[in-house]
C-alpha cells in the first residue's frame, strides 16, 4: 500500500510496505484492526495510534504482556511519537513517519486547548467534560514491579476507553496519566454520562491503579474533524474542568462534580457539597460535589 497523499503520517513495515495512519489507527492480531499483526504472541488488541492536535500523534499500549516498545523502551503510558521512531509490537517492527515535523505541545489545559484551530468551521455547543487522572503515579511506579507496571496501566487505559466508547463518549486527549473525554449535550447524553460514571466508580474499587475523575458541564467552542481524531474543545469551561481536576487532587477527592454538572445530572445519590473554593483565573468561590 502506498502512502496516501492526504495522510500526514504512516507506518513503514519491515517488508517496505507503507501503511497510512488515517484517524485512530488500531494495531493487533484481530482482523478488525487497521494494522493486523501476524505474530501469535501479539494481543488481539495490542496498541493504538491516536492523533490529537495539529501534527501530534500518541501511541497508546493496551497492556499486552508481550509488550510495546518505542526506540527500545517499553511504553508504560500514552506517549507522543516523532518522525523516525521505531515501534516494536511483540516481534514486529514498524517505523513511524510524519510528512512534516511539528513541535508537539504539552497536553496541559492552557496550551493545547487554546492553540489556534485550523478547521474551517468553529461551532459553539454545550457538552459534558470528563477528566480522569491516576493518583500518585510516582508512588505507583515505585511500588508496582517494573514488568507489571505497563500491564497495569495499559489495561486500565483500555478498560476506560472501552467504557467511554460503550457509553457513546469521545476521548479527546490522552494526558499521560489520564485522559479528557466529552459528550455533546443532547436528550440522551446525560444517561450515557451517568452510565460511564457508574462504570468508572466501580473501576475505582479495584486495587490498581487508584484514579480520580471530575465532571463539568458547560459551553465550549469546537473545531476540527472528529473523523480524524483532531477535534479541539476550546474556551473557559475547558480550563475550568482542568482546574477542577487539580483541586480534586489537592483535596484528596476521588470523584468531583461541578455545580453545573450536578444540576443536570441524576446519579440517584445525594452528593456531598464541597466548598466554596477558588479556582485560578476565575472570579469568586465555587461549590463542588462529591459522593
Amino acid at each position: 500500500m502506498n502512502t496516501s497523499a492526504s495522510s500526514s503520517a504512516w507506518l513503514e513495515a519491515a517488508d517496505g510496505q507503507s501503511i497510512p495512519v488515517s484517524g485512530i489507527c488500531s494495531l493487533g492480531r484481530s482482523r478488525n484492526n487497521q494494522v493486523v499483526l501476524k505474530d501469535t504472541k501479539a494481543s488481539r488488541r495490542h496498541a493504538m495510534i491516536h492523533p490529537q492536535g495539529e501534527g501530534e500523534y500518541w501511541l497508546f499500549a493496551f497492556g499486552s504482556t508481550n509488550g510495546t516498545l518505542v526506540n527500545g523502551r517499553r511504553v508504560i503510558q500514552p506517549t507522543t511519537l516523532s518522525d523516525g521512531d521505531q515501534i516494536l509490537l511483540a516481534s514486529e517492527t514498524y517505523v513511524f513517519r510524519k510528512s512534516t515535523e511539528q513541535p508537539a505541545e504539552a497536553a496541559g489545559f492552557d496550551s493545547s486547548f487554546t492553540s489556534a484551530v485550523t478547521a474551517s468551521e468553529i461551532r459553539n455547543i454545550s457538552c459534558w467534560m470528563l477528566i480522569t487522572d491516576i493518583e500518585d503515579s510516582t508512588r505507583l511506579s515505585q511500588t508496582c514491579p517494573g514488568e507489571q507496571l505497563p500491564v497495569v496501566l495499559g489495561r486500565w487505559f483500555l478498560s476506560c476507553k472501552e467504557t467511554i466508547d460503550e457509553c457513546n463518549g469521545q476521548i479527546n486527549k490522552f494526558l499521560g496519566d489520564g485522559f479528557f473525554a466529552y459528550w455533546t449535550d443532547h436528550p440522551t447524553a446525560a444517561a450515557h454520562v451517568v452510565n460511564a460514571l457508574r462504570k468508572l466508580t466501580e473501576a475505582q474499587k479495584a486495587s490498581q491503579p487508584p484514579f480520580r475523575w471530575v465532571l463539568h458541564f458547560g459551553p465550549v467552542s469546537v473545531g476540527g474533524s472528529t473523523s480524524l481524531g483532531e477535534e479541539s474543545l476550546l474556551g473557559p469551561a475547558v480550563n475550568f474542568a482542568f482546574r477542577m481536576e487539580k483541586l480534586a487532587g489537592k483535596l484528596g477527592l476521588h470523584r468531583m462534580l461541578s455545580e453545573a454538572a450536578r444540576v443536570k445530572l441524576d446519579l440517584g445519590l445525594e452528593p456531598e457539597k464541597v466548598g466554596p473554593h477558588e479556582l485560578s483565573g476565575f472570579d469568586g468561590g465555587f461549590f463542588f460535589h462529591t459522593y
